[in-house]
C-alpha cells in the first residue's frame, strides 16, 4: 500500500495520492466504455463522463508545482518525456495492433489515432506549457489567473479543431 514516504524523503500525503491513483483509473476507465459496447448513453457512461476528465486535470495541476518552477529547458524536456512519447507510443502501438489483426489500416483511423489518440496527455503538455509561460509575466498571481480563464473563454476548442474534423473523428457538435 501507501506509505507517508517518498524515495526523496519528502512526505506523501496518502489520501492525494490515491486520489490521483482513483483519477487516472477513471480515465482508463472512460476509454474502456468507448471500447466495448457500453455505449455513451448508458447511465455508469453517463454518470463518469461528468466528472472523470475534470478530475484527473485538476490532480495533474495541484502536483504541478514542482515542475512549473524549474527552468524552460528540464521543464519542456521531463514534461515531453512524461507525456508526448507515451503519447506518440501509444498511437503507434495501437495502429500496429489494428494493422497486425486486421491486415489494414485506414486512412480515417490513422487520421483519429493521430488527432484524438491520448488527446488528453497533448492537452496536459500544452496546459503545462501555457502555465509555465503564464508564471513568468509580471503582474501579481490573481491577475494571471485571471488573465488566463479570460484567454480560455476566446480561445475555444473550436478554433483550434475544425468542426468538421471534429464532427466526424468524434462526434462533436460545435
Amino acid at each position: 500500500m501507501l506509505n507517508n514516504n517518498d524515495m526523496a524523503g519528502k512526505k506523501r500525503i496518502a489520501y492525494l495520492d490515491l486520489t490521483k491513483l482513483w483519477a487516472i483509473f477513471l480515465v482508463c476507465m472512460g476509454y474502456a466504455f468507448t471500447m466495448l459496447s457500453v455505449g455513451p448513453s448508458a447511465l455508469p457512461c453517463r454518470m463518469l463522463y461528468t466528472f472523470h476528465m475534470g478530475l484527473f486535470m485538476l490532480m495533474c495541476g495541484y502536483f504541478s508545482h514542482h515542475a512549473l518552477s524549474m527552468p524552460f529547458g528540464p521543464f519542456v524536456k521531463k514534461k515531453a518525456l512524461q507525456l508526448l512519447v507515451p503519447t506518440v507510443v501509444y498511437v503507434c502501438l495501437n495502429l500496429l495492433a489494428t494493422w497486425t489483426v486486421t491486415g489494414s489500416c485506414p486512412m480515417g483511423f490513422i487520421r483519429d489515432e493521430a488527432i484524438g489518440g491520448m488527446w488528453f496527455l497533448r492537452t496536459l503538455f500544452a496546459s503545462y506549457f501555457f502555465a509555465w509561460l503564464v508564471l513568468r509575466l509580471p503582474g501579481t498571481l490573481w491577475l494571471k489567473i485571471i488573465g488566463s480563464i479570460v484567454f480560455a473563454l476566446f480561445f475555444h476548442m473550436d478554433i483550434i479543431c475544425s468542426s468538421t474534423i471534429c464532427s466526424s473523428s468524434f462526434g462533436w457538435d460545435m
